[in-house]
């Protein structure tokens, strides 16, 4: 039987609203996506907040890094000058935030550089998944692959992914010693065959 793929929003609805934001996060949900990407980083006081980007450039030209900003800071950035006057008002949401705002849908949450970078980001990051009763709703994913492990060390039941560049064939030892549910793979490096291996071997791949 044919199955209908999953439909990821990647950081949202980018082409219509700014992209990892709250509005773009309800729009992908509103027009059908089954489920939201986003990324996480830390503010300097230990906060996980939802950015691409590690640092921050203000409307003024000048650039700082998201670590080295305090959450106080950070909620006063406006990144409307990044959309070309179609917004007047795009703030930097936190994690917590957008699970607030958006409501239950599917998450991908890309950790986009490890403990080594964002001390306890994984743990931060299940910590808030968990206070909400959202486990069942996330899948947590980087391309870094000390905080996919990390991510499985702290926890051995959260649905767990991992990013790569290049073919699967090379990697699928690496994500199986790592335990992963989800491979995410370059969307035109991906084959058939590619996908007959992820599925043989009991995890799910995502162009």
């Amino acid at each position: 039987m044919f199955k209908i793929p999953m439909i990821v929003g990647h950081r949202g609805a980018p082409l219509e609203a700014p992209e990892n934001s709250i509005p773009s996060f309800i729009l992908a949900k509103q027009i059908g996506a089954s489920a939201i990407e986003l990324d996480v980083h830390l503010s300097k006081d230990g906060v996980p907040v939802v950015i691409h980007d590690s640092i921050v450039v203000n409307d003024d030209g000048s650039r700082r890094k998201i670590n080295e900003m305090y959450l106080e800071e950070i909620r006063k950035v406006n990144l409307a000058h990044l959309y070309h006057g179609k917004y007047s008002d795009v703030r930097i949401p936190t994690l917590r935030d957008v699970f607030n705002e958006v409501g239950r849908i599917k998450y991908c949450i890309e950790i986009k550089k490890s403990y080594k970078i964002y001390p306890n980001i994984e743990g931060k990051v299940l910590d808030i998944v968990d206070s909400l009763g959202l486990r069942d709703y996330v899948e947590i994913t980087s391309n870094d692959y000390d905080s996919v492990l990390k991510i499985r060390e702290l926890d051995p039941d959260i649905v767990v992914g991992m990013g790569y560049l290049g073919k699967v064939k090379w990697i699928l030892d690496i994500a199986k010693r790592l335990e992963v549910n989800w491979l995410h793979v370059q969307y035109d490096l991906i084959s058939e065959e590619d996908v007959e291996l992820v599925h043989d071997e009991g995890m799910k791949i995502n162009a």
